[in-house]
């Protein structure tokens, strides 16, 4: 059995005409015939009902089809990596939060020394899907991309906070708990998000009490609805930091506390592990930088 006839068979599954076949991957009818019949001899049983009109599969043949089908994609997820090995694109995926701390100092030095590296910001989701393509190279991210991240990474320790524009006129000279949160107009990610890590249990507290509730689908757009009023929102508190100096902003006194977010690296390319540790590594410096001029918004953790 060869990849050639899988992929006859597979194209005769999905098309269902040996004409169409034949028009998708550049051979002759005959040919894609001859492929199917060779991969039916291998197998040992029939794939097709050639007593019925048309192409219709036996039972087996849905099996085959099934298995041809994630053969199919394997391939194309390995042309697309070996297509952005051969353009010698590297490509580093970073989450929000580390754009709106040590992200701008480390893109413009790997720019410096690596013109050609692509830079990806995006939510843990996303960033998910694109490690399981194979399309990224390096990765820093949150837990939620990863249960298991690069062993020996270094880590940012951010602290995270209940943030709210100084244009709302809120009463926290006491410390408020889960229902003074829950009076107040709140801005949260969708429930079925995972753009911050960890999860935060007391957001699902204040969800479960009546309150009033907008919702944004990234951390920027959190951001600008703080910003402008909308609400208070638990937020990475690093992302405020010009912001809450210049008195925009402030997060809020409150006896409902919120875990630390741990950003590390998740990901690292294996097979272009040279670079990769040499990009981590400035990563790494640039991070601990910050980390040691913001000390009361984030510890940087060394590996």
């Amino acid at each position: 059995m060869n990849f050639k006839q899988l992929e006859a068979f597979y194209w005769l599954a999905k098309l269902g005409s040996y004409q169409r076949v034949a028009k998708q991957i550049n051979l002759t009818q005959p040919a894609v015939s001859i492929r199917v019949g060779s991969l039916e001899s291998e197998l040992g049983a029939p794939l097709l009902q050639r007593e019925q009109p048309g192409v219709v599969l036996t039972e087996r043949g849905y099996e085959v089809a099934e298995f041809a089908g994630e053969f199919m994609q394997l391939y194309e997820r390995m042309q697309k990596s070996l297509v952005k090995r051969e353009r010698g694109a590297f490509v580093v995926g970073i989450i929000e939060p580390i754009l709106y701390t040590w992200g701008q100092e480390f893109t413009r030095r790997v720019k410096a020394l690596y013109p050609d590296v692509e830079f990806r910001v995006t939510g843990n989701a996303s960033m998910r899907n694109l490690v399981a393509e194979q399309t990224i190279d390096l990765v820093f991210a949150t837990a939620t991309v990863s249960t298991d991240p690069v062993p020996e990474s270094f880590a940012m320790r951010a602290a995270m906070g209940w943030v709210v524009s100084t244009t709302l006129d809120i009463d926290d000279s006491e410390p408020l708990d889960l229902v003074g949160l829950s009076k107040l107009p709140l801005i949260f990610y969708p429930r079925d998000a995972s753009q911050a890590a960890p999860s935060l249990a007391a957001v699902a507290e204040v969800r479960a009490l009546d309150h009033q509730e907008s919702t944004a689908a990234s951390l920027s757009t959190a951001a600008q609805m703080v910003y402008r009023g909308f609400g208070v929102a638990p937020l990475v508190l690093a992302a405020f930091v010009k912001a809450i100096a210049a008195g925009e902003v402030r997060a809020l006194n409150t006896s409902v506390p919120l875990p630390f977010m741990e950003v590390r690296c998740f990901y690292i390319n294996s097979s272009r592990r040279k670079i990769a540790q040499a990009i981590y590594q400035l990563a790494a410096d640039v991070a601990q930088d910050w980390c040691e001029e913001n000390p009361s918004y984030a510890t940087f953790m060394p590996a």
